[in-house]
């Protein structure tokens, strides 16, 4: 087996995800298809503002299971993350 290094990890794993605008993560939310994860840390909201309905998981927590596991729960088990970089849904 070659080894694979991360960066080659994180390059396959984002060709998976689609970057949204704040007004596409919005629809996407009001719709009730998405939640709206914020892993900016407390001094980057601060300074760029709050996102009204997101669940607050700064990166420097340690990882949770984000997205809906079953039917009758939230969402269609589409996650929205807001990061200092941008809107990711996946």
């Amino acid at each position: 087996m070659i080894p694979v290094g991360i960066d080659a990890v994180l390059e396959r794993v984002r060709a998976g995800l689609r970057r949204v605008s704040p007004a596409e993560a919005l629809e996407a939310v009001e719709r009730g298809g998405a939640v709206l994860v914020d892993t900016r840390p407390e001094w980057q909201r601060r300074a760029g503002g709050e996102v009204p309905g997101a669940i607050v998981i700064e990166r420097n927590h340690p990882a949770v299971p984000a997205r809906p596991r079953g039917p009758g729960e939230a969402g269609d088990g589409v996650t929205v993350t807001a990061a200092s970089h941008g809107l990711t849904r996946g």
